[in-house]
């Protein structure tokens, strides 16, 4: 029952221990985490208000930007008074690749519309023209030059100039056929020459005529789609017959312009007429023509740009649709991008592609806020302009990129998923480390108490054994000599020889109880540090018949067998002899007294190596490996349910360690269950 008491209250304190450790422990990890989850969203915090400030500054360099750049001279609205549209429009797009022009009433003034005007063949044209389709062409050649000549007000006169060309045509792929297959035939080439005569390329003269020649004024009755066609076909004509050698730089002047004034050419015209003149000079002239060529491409994309703007407003948009001076993003594929212009009565209408105003603002982008944050730019379409489509890190920011761009909007987002515990990271191992050591100590401190306390309960209970022991073994001894010698006193013993065996009894006793006293006073002065060792050179032998006549009285009966065994010629040992004595004295008494009935206890000492070894055997009951670990503890008894059975306070083998260590001996326990013990200890051997 007393155990039991002792180890519930062993569990209370180690309970109250571990409460008073482990419940400071998570609070203090508690307040550790939530101080660096503050950390980051400090952290966070920060770098959304260096975002947020550099967002500001962002916002006003590209107000900056655009408004430097709108700013006159750089776009001379003025010029759209003038006349001459079409002779100004580079000046006025400057860096935007389109342009349209509406005027207060929102009719569309540029880019110029397509011309609808058709003409009805008259009879003497009609059959002008089925010639041409019966394949005469020379005849039909000369009734288009002769209706061409004689009637400059018709409004065929483009159709009988088409006329020519195609019969020209037609008559140049029939002499280049004949003279392909009578190459080798000469005799059949003179015979047919006359039908296959190569036109006269003076006929190639009225092109010129037209296109360059102001005293005709033929030109002013021709729409500009079809002075383009015409100049086209000059181009195709001189490439083909290479007889005037089509210079370079005349090719350099069709790619490069691309108007005449008074005659407004509309977006659909250009684009037809560039792409056909940009596909003959890389033919033949493109590598001395790189930059012309060059330029008649940006016209074309241009063009092109210029013409779906327009188109798209037309079909979609009304002009009050858009806002002035702002930029905005319309559904067509690509995007395009525009900006509303009012110069007095007239709305001008920019259109840019991506590229072109990213150029615009291209450096105010750049200025990333902080190092490690990507930037996605949306337009008011919720295009996604800039920055990379794929990204597996939601944005922790959305701002406006600027009031010239209504709709639109940045994200921010960190590039590094682990930029807070980056940024946060040296303060966080702080934390980390603090909370950590101050844990330890915690730990550290509450398991020295857990030690301590629980020390304190056993040495209590120890304490309390060694009380219940001692009054115990002090008890029997003097409780037998007092009825021994009370019975004495008496008188009554039948005889001197009864006397004589009660006072061998109380002298037994006697000796019995100063041996427990004895080791009480060596146990004490053990405690106190206070046992003195004479440790000299002392002969083995000595030693253990010493050992053997004190315990010869005990073991001299019926029941117990012991024998001494010493070698010759044993080396000396440095040993205090008392103690020694008493180191084997205490292992025979415990040998004896866990041996049953029909003892056999010995005794060896011999030489091993450079010790003397002192070995002390017995048949009794035997340890388990744990109980041999501790049976050299103080007031530990290998078996408890004979300890109140057999004398002894569990003292005997921890006075044998001590003494022991003093001498700076080893002992050796080998022991099996049911098969007895043997304990040797080994002394240093000495010349």
């Amino acid at each position: 029952m007393k155990n039991v008491a002792n180890v519930n209250q062993l569990r209370r304190v180690t309970l109250l221990l571990m409460i008073a450790v482990v419940l400071p422990s998570v609070c203090l990890l508690w307040f550790m985490t939530e101080a660096i989850k503050n950390e980051r969203l400090a952290v966070r915090q920060k770098l959304i208000d260096v975002c947020h400030r550099n967002i500001e500054s962002f916002q006003a360099g590209i107000n900056g930007t655009l408004a430097e750049h709108d700013k006159k001279p750089n776009r001379p609205f003025h010029l759209v008074d003038q006349p001459d549209i079409a002779g100004w429009v580079n000046a006025i797009k400057n860096d935007a690749e389109g342009l349209a022009i509406y005027d207060a009433a929102g009719k569309q003034i540029y880019p110029f519309l397509p011309s609808d005007f058709v003409a009805d063949f008259d009879q003497e044209f009609q059959k002008i023209f089925e010639t041409e389709q019966n394949g005469d062409y020379q005849l039909a050649l000369e009734g288009y030059k002769k209706f061409f000549e004689e009637n400059q007000d018709s409004d065929l006169l483009f159709e009988s100039l088409m006329g020519k060309i195609r019969c020209f045509d037609k008559l140049m792929a029939k002499h280049r056929k004949f003279v392909t297959e009578y190459k080798n035939d000469h005799q059949s080439r003179e015979k047919l020459a006359a039908e296959h005569k190569r036109p006269d390329d003076k006929e190639l003269g009225f092109v010129w005529e037209i296109l360059y020649a102001d005293k005709l004024k033929i030109r002013d009755k021709l729409t500009p789609e079809q002075i383009a066609m015409i100049r086209v076909k000059r181009i195709e004509w001189y490439d083909d017959n290479m007889k005037y050698g089509f210079a370079a730089s005349d090719m350099f002047v069709n790619l490069r312009h691309w108007y005449y004034p008074g005659k407004d050419y509309p977006p659909q015209t250009i684009i037809w007429a560039l792409e056909k003149i940009i596909a003959i000079a890389e033919k033949h002239n493109g590598k001395y023509l790189p930059e012309g060529i060059e330029i008649a491409q940006k016209r074309v994309t241009e063009e092109k740009v210029t013409l779906q703007a327009a188109t798209y407003i037309n079909e979609n948009l009304s002009i009050g649709d858009i806002p002035a001076n702002k930029y905005i993003a319309i559904k067509t594929t690509p995007a395009l991008y525009l900006t509303k212009y009012i110069y007095k009565d007239k709305t001008i209408i920019l259109a840019r592609t991506w590229d072109s105003l990213l150029s615009i603002i291209e450096s105010a982008l750049q200025k990333t806020p902080v190092d490690g944050i990507g930037i996605k730019l949306y337009d008011n379409l919720e295009n996604l302009v800039l920055g990379p489509a794929q990204t597996n890190n939601a944005p922790f920011l959305t701002a406006k990129l600027s009031d010239l761009f209504p709709g639109w909007k940045l994200q921010f987002y960190f590039q590094d998923n682990n930029i807070f515990d980056q940024a946060a990271g040296r303060q966080t191992t702080i934390y980390t480390w603090t909370a950590l050591l101050v844990v330890l100590l915690i730990l550290t401190t509450g398991g020295f108490a857990t030690q301590t306390i629980t020390r304190q309960i056993k040495l209590n209970r120890l304490k309390n054994d060694f009380i219940a022991t001692v009054t115990h073994e002090l008890k029997t001894p003097l409780a037998s000599m007092r009825v021994l010698v009370d019975t004495l006193l008496n008188g009554s013993y039948n005889d001197g020889q009864q006397a004589k065996e009660y006072l061998e009894l109380i002298s037994k006793e006697n000796l019995r109880l100063s041996r427990l006293i004895d080791n009480f006073l060596t146990f004490s002065r053990m405690e106190r540090n206070k046992q003195a060792f004479d440790i000299v050179k002392t002969t083995p032998a000595e030693i253990a018949s010493t050992a053997a006549d004190a315990v010869h009285t005990k073991f001299n009966n019926d029941n117990c067998k012991f024998t001494l065994t010493v070698d010759n010629n044993l080396p000396s040992v440095l040993a205090d002899k008392d103690a020694m004595v008493t180191v084997l004295v205490n292992l025979l008494d415990n040998a004896y007294k866990y041996s049953n009935d029909d003892k056999q206890i010995s005794l060896k000492v011999y030489a091993e190596d450079d010790s003397v070894c002192f070995t002390v055997t017995d048949n009794g009951i035997g340890m388990t490996p744990r109980q041999t670990k501790k049976v050299f503890d103080r007031f530990y008894q290998a078996d408890s349910s004979l300890s109140r059975q057999t004398e002894g306070t569990g003292l005997g083998l921890s006075i044998v360690k001590f003494i022991l260590d003093a001498h700076k001996a080893q002992v050796n326990v080998e022991s099996k269950q049911t098969q007895g013990s043997t304990f040797t200890v080994k002394l240093t051997a000495v010349d």
